[in-house]
């Protein structure tokens, strides 16, 4: 962490301003190119998966093996620990102030509980790293040291988010999907009952969420033919074929959440920790430079990609509701009312971007400042955090929603369109600035 100069700090706000405006100003510009595709019918929902599928298992995992395996070492990678601590306090807080937020506008259950999922969801891929990527080489005021390189900033950077990406991935997919089904039930109400039958919503969530994690009803496998045998008179030799049952059940669960960038990740630590194996591989070079030629794709897909996501489709809709839902939203979902689904998403853009930043940039200042550990006197580390505690909600939620709860898919796709469209660019160069002057004080550690 750089000592305070407050000679320095004017200029230094004028140069993290205007480096943070043109790296916005040029994801905006990047996604605008997506959205114009999107509007021509040429990525159209089909395209978008399509192009997210090969970005997720190639593009993105050379991306973090590039700049993971062969900049890192052995001593940077001990700091990451402290990652997962993170990840757990800011989730709690994010969850803890959702909440109150909600009971705050007067939401009812169900809509608290989507207010809860969207602001633990937060951005940790595309938008970071992309600002990161920019900001690394134009503001002087975030190296660690003197001689600390871009190349080396942004591998810093790219570990803390991908390890931070990965426990919200399993997070999202474990605990919030259920916390959402439950809450579609909450918001079923009779005469969507009466009308459309009392288990076709949960039934249509039921069988979306079966696709996500097949394992997820443990009494379909290992138990039932032991409970036909009858008790103790099982033959000795079906305990051990249980176990393996119970020991296959559980990985196809941990391998839902190992996703190809975690895959990547896990082998970069593991070539970063090994100096030799690290200098070896440096020295392929054919390999390398295709994998960096390939890693400078992952970041404009993924940008393009999400400019094409706000393209609504073409079905029947409501005038003034910014959606991507499909028709068959409207047969599955009760009206939404009109007062409440404003205030859900206020409510939601509120606690994510704007409340959960005024708690957590004190509390990560008091880090900074009075904690001896060394990640915290990163600038990128700080940057980072900034980003993700001030960053919007994660356009995942869309899929979350869609496997979950149907009746919030219109809700999610306005929350997404407000924090992206209208709040991002303002509330990122704050959360840039609050990491700049953080990282100007110096530690009293």
């Amino acid at each position: 962490m750089s000592s305070f100069n407050s000679a320095e700090l004017g200029p230094a706000i004028v140069v993290s301003v205007k480096a943070t405006g043109l790296a916005v100003a040029q994801i905006v510009v990047t996604c605008l190119a997506g959205f114009v595709l999107g509007r021509i019918g040429f990525l159209d929902k089909k395209a978008q998966k399509f192009l997210n599928n090969m970005n997720l298992k190639l593009f993105t995992p050379a991306l973090v093996f590039s700049k993971i395996a062969l900049t890192l070492s052995p001593e940077k990678l001990v700091n990451i620990a402290v990652v997962p601590l993170g990840f757990v306090l800011f989730t709690a807080v994010s969850a803890g102030i959702a909440g109150l937020t909600a009971c705050a506008f007067r939401l009812r259950p169900g809509k608290r509980r989507f207010v809860i999922c969207c602001s633990m969801a937060v951005n940790s891929n595309s938008l970071p790293i992309a600002l990161i990527q920019s900001l690394s080489t134009a503001v002087p005021a975030l190296k660690w040291t003197p001689d600390d390189t871009p190349n080396a900033m942004l591998a810093r950077g790219i570990s803390y988010l991908v390890l931070y990406s990965t426990l919200g991935l399993v997070w999202r997919w474990s605990f919030m999907v259920t916390y959402l089904e439950k809450a579609d039930t909450l918001e079923a109400t009779p005469s969507l009952d009466a009308e459309h039958g009392a288990g076709t919503p949960s039934a249509s969530s039921e069988e979306a969420l079966s696709i996500e994690k097949p394992s997820g009803d443990p009494a379909s496998e290992g138990g039932t033919p032991g409970a036909k045998e009858g008790g103790t008179q099982q033959p000795p030799h079906t305990a051990p074929e249980g176990r393996a049952q119970r020991w296959r059940r559980l990985w196809r669960t941990i391998s839902q959440f190992l996703t190809p960038p975690t895959y990547a990740a896990i082998l970069s630590i593991f070539i970063a920790a090994i100096t030799p194996l690290q200098n070896v591989v440096a020295r392929a070079t054919p390999i390398t430079g295709a994998i960096d030629s390939m890693a400078d794709i992952a970041v404009p897909m993924t940008l393009v990609v999400l400019g094409a996501y706000f393209v609504p489709e073409k079905t029947p809709q409501k005038t003034g509701d910014v959606s991507a839902a499909s028709s068959t939203v409207e047969l599955t979902t009760t009206p939404l009312d009109d007062s409440e689904a404003n205030r859900t998403v206020l409510a939601s853009v509120l606690a994510r971007m704007i409340l959960t930043p005024v708690v957590l940039y004190p509390f990560l200042l008091i880090l900074a400042v009075f904690t001896p550990f060394k990640i915290f006197h990163d600038p990128i580390f700080i940057l980072a955090m900034c980003l993700l505690i001030g960053g919007p909600t994660a356009v995942t939620m869309a899929q979350l929603t869609s496997a979950a709860s149907a009746s919030f898919e219109r809700l999610v796709s306005r929350v997404i369109f407000w924090s992206y469209i209208v709040c991002l660019t303002p509330l990122t160069i704050a959360g840039t600035l609050v990491a700049i002057l953080i990282t100007m004080i110096p530690s009293r550690a």
